[in-house]
């Protein structure tokens, strides 16, 4: 099981997945803010996103 992480503190602004949902590699499954900037987050590898936390 894979898991993405952020390279920086944030906070969740967007999740733009859904559990059960296939990713692919470099596709952005969550947006951060952070010092009012947008950041996407990609998936780092091929998958079914199994479960959606956000901490």
């Amino acid at each position: 099981m894979a898991t993405v992480k952020a390279s920086m503190a944030g906070t969740v602004w967007k999740i733009v997945v859904a559990e059960g949902e296939k990713v692919t590699a470099g596709q952005d499954v969550a947006i951060l803010e952070s010092m009012k900037m947008e950041i996407p987050i990609a998936a780092e590898e091929d998958g079914v996103v199994t479960k959606i936390i956000a901490n």
